[in-house]
């Protein structure tokens, strides 16, 4: 497969990719800013205005007045309850090694309590993985073709024949036509620049909501640390009280 940044190496690429994500979410906190403090008078320039300002510029918001984690959009991949108030998301990095082990974990989860609550996957690709953008793109060329979770799926669980080769665009396609996806169609939709921007946008909605590290969970809003099925079983049957 063809890539427009073929002659930059791997770690220029990545690089190249980290800019990308910083200057698209920097660009969205300057109008986010200006739109949120047009029509301020004069008077912010007090001591108690500007002590405001600052505090309101500088302090993070609490993840529950998040909209993205409140909430799926448009262009996640979910499972379960589309009807359930219970929502799951996940922000995951398919060479991410944690991710891989939570992954068989949170299969079962949706298989044995997916009448209870939704789960959605975003992609939060961390830059010291070589090929976690490649397998992001991937996935989302599957989605094209109705076979995200399909591929998700094999990413995961083949995870060590792909995360540490040069080039994983052979591997991908491979994938690709074992699972009887058009090859042209996926070739075309893996360099698509929507679907990057997809991925970017799941990366840049996981740094507002406070996400530095993979995977992190948030159940309705609240970031959760479940450490094995159990505890998610629970955590699932919790927020399914009346309250």
């Amino acid at each position: 497969m063809d890539s427009d940044n073929k002659k930059l190496t791997k770690k220029e690429r990545r690089e190249l990719k980290r800019q990308q994500r910083l200057e698209i979410e920097e660009k969205k906190q300057k109008q986010d800013s200006s739109k949120k403090y047009i029509g301020w008078g004069v008077g912010i320039a007090v001591l108690i205005g500007l002590g405001f300002f600052l505090k309101v510029a500088f302090t993070p918001p609490p993840p529950g007045t998040i909209p993205e984690i409140q909430s799926i959009n448009a262009t996640d991949h979910t499972k379960g309850a589309t009807e359930s108030a219970t929502l799951l998301i996940e922000y995951s990095d398919f060479q991410c090694p944690a991710c891989r082990q939570y992954y068989p974990v949170v299969k079962q989860l949706v298989e044995e309590k997916g009448d209870q609550f939704m789960f959605a996957y975003r992609h939060f690709p961390l830059t010291q993985h070589e090929n976690a953008d490649e397998a992001a793109q991937a996935a989302e060329a599957a989605g094209k073709q109705g076979k995200f979770w399909e591929m998700h799926d094999l990413l995961f669980e083949r995870q060590d024949a792909w995360a540490e080769v040069g080039n994983p665009d052979e591997t991908f396609l491979a994938y690709a036509e074992e699972l009887e996806l058009n090859k042209e169609q996926f070739e075309a939709d893996y360099q698509a620049q929507e679907l990057k921007d997809k991925i970017n946008n799941d990366y840049n909605s996981g740094v507002r909501a406070g996400v530095n590290a993979t995977p992190t969970f948030f159940l309705n809003g609240e970031k959760i640390r479940p450490g094995s099925l159990d505890e998610f079983s629970l955590l699932i049957d919790q927020a399914n009280k009346p309250q």
